[in-house]
């Protein structure tokens, strides 16, 4: 069995599920600010625009300052005070993500809890003033999403250390399986080599990734070409060309099952688009 690494540039957008648990919390801080020691029940991540504070988590000390995150642990002990280097500023978000709608993503990799984004900085600050800004009551939550995506995307790309070696091994194939259909849907034998990436038989291996995602891989595959078609067809692509560009060598049986999964035939799709 060959696992692929999970960095964040192999991740696809609709693998990711992000939960917002609180609004963003923006903070102003004095000298005399600080977090008595607390237990969070999700993850909440620290970007800070000004001053310092110090952290602690768990045993470990952080010095947080400008242009650094800080990202905290569910279950953890934490606690906090402010740095003495004028007043603290920065925002804080609680969040889950999971990965393919079942897997928390941090418990499958290696990372940096503290990272320092340097010359991403004035990028990732505006983003941040952006992200803000769209939870006002005239705001956009879709954009609000769009911008914490960027942001936890800087930072995994500063944090990511590798896979975690004891990830469970049927979390990792699974994930790694889902990888292979919504990446390479178009080749022919994407079933053989998503399915080379099992220890198991083929039957165990379906009844897993069934139980685990609640469609059987061939399922799951057709899920992922059908979204891919009726975005090409969104696009202006011919009916014909969604179908070879989605692994379908049969025009024709492409449209029959475009129809039977979407309830509209390809032509008619394209053509109201």
């Amino acid at each position: 069995m060959r696992h692929r690494s999970m960095l964040p540039k192999d991740l696809l957008p609709e693998q990711m599920h992000i939960t917002f648990t609180e609004r963003p919390f923006p903070q102003k801080q004095g000298a005399d600010w600080s977090i008595p020691p607390r237990v969070i029940n999700d993850y909440d991540l620290f970007l800070c625009s000004s001053g310092s504070a110090v952290f602690r988590v768990k045993d470990t000390d952080y010095r947080l300052t400008k242009g650094e995150a800080l990202l905290v642990p569910p279950d953890t002990v934490f606690s906090a005070r402010h740095g003495g280097d004028g007043r603290f500023e920065a925002v804080a978000q609680h969040f889950t993500i999971d990965i393919v709608g079942r897997y928390d993503l941090f418990s499958l990799i290696r990372y940096e809890a503290h990272v320092r984004f340097d010359e991403a900085w004035p990028f990732v600050a505006e983003v941040l003033r952006f992200y803000v800004a769209s939870w006002e009551p005239d705001g956009s939550m879709l954009s609000g999403h769009a911008h914490f995506l960027t942001l936890l995307t800087h930072f995994l790309e500063r944090a990511y250390r590798g896979d975690r070696a004891e990830a469970g091994e049927q979390e990792m194939f699974i994930v790694d399986m889902a990888h292979v259909f919504q990446t390479r849907f178009a080749s022919q034998d994407v079933m053989f080599q998503a399915m080379d990436r099992s220890p198991y038989s083929r039957d165990h291996t379906t009844r897993l990734f069934r139980e685990h995602m609640g469609v059987t891989p061939k399922q799951y595959l057709i899920q992922t070409r059908m979204r891919a078609a009726r975005e090409m067809l969104q696009q202006g692509c011919s009916v014909k060309e969604a179908a070879f560009a989605t692994g379908h060598r049969d025009e024709l049986y492409f449209s029959r099952l475009f129809k039977q999964k979407t309830g509209t035939a390809p032509s008619v799709y394209h053509a109201g688009v």
